[in-house]
């Protein structure tokens, strides 16, 4: 029987946003479109919208919405509501073209496609990303990511550690204390990536096993974009 490769989605409630929100959600992806180091220049040559178009409309809506506000009329309401409509329209074409960009790249590897689309300015679906029961990551404040660890055996120590290019290179084991741990110093408006292992204290006569080592079984990798 033929495995299904998991895939990555964007999570967007673009309805539930006002006029700024939407202009500051565009910029964002704008943002993160621009120079992005996933992206070839045959990639960026199908986008569905450019980020120069994307950034015309949130400039525009903006400008509406400034216009609807000192002079209030159905006709000013109508065409912010229609700019409004036009920016999400090409917002979501571009979730779309991102999560085929980030899945296709990533190759079933659910950990890289998420940092892929959390680069471009998208958020992820929970259930997208959530490979350990209780064992996720948010970004509190700049430069911040908070942890939570679940607790194992009681005579299970666990260990964290980060990556900050995709899962190429990745820092020391952490052990953890408790259920949360916070890790400060981090670079802003960068996808993290966080795994935690286990590691049982030796028996008499057992092998002793060393943190960092290859004994150490690291579990699915969770992204967390820091603020």
């Amino acid at each position: 029987m033929r495995r299904t490769r998991q895939r990555v989605t964007v999570s967007m409630d673009l309805a539930g946003l006002d006029s700024p929100g939407l202009v500051s959600f565009a910029r964002g992806v704008d943002k993160g479109f621009t120079d992005n180091v996933n992206l070839t220049a045959t990639d960026i040559a199908k986008m569905p919208v450019s980020t120069v178009d994307l950034l015309a409309s949130a400039t525009a809506l903006e400008t509406l919405h400034t216009q609807r506000l000192s002079a209030p009329s159905p006709a000013s309401t109508k065409l912010e509501s229609d700019r409004a409509t036009t920016l999400m329209e090409q917002l979501t074409n571009l979730a779309a073209f991102a999560e085929w960009i980030a899945n296709t790249k990533a190759a079933g590897n659910v950990a890289v496609s998420g940092a892929i689309l959390v680069s471009f300015g998208f958020q992820l679906k929970k259930e997208a990303v959530r490979h350990s029961k209780g064992f996720e990551g948010s970004s509190p404040e700049k430069g911040t990511a908070r942890l939570h660890v679940p607790r194992g055996a009681d005579n299970e120590v666990r260990l964290v550690q980060y990556s900050s290019d995709g899962g190429k290179t990745w820092s020391l084991p952490i052990v953890v204390h408790g259920v949360y741990i916070s890790f400060t110093g981090l670079q802003s408006g960068t996808a993290y990536l966080f795994q935690i292992a286990t590691s049982t204290p030796p028996q008499k006569g057992k092998q002793m096993v060393t943190a960092g080592s290859e004994a150490l079984q690291w579990g699915d990798a969770i992204s967390c974009m820091i603020l």
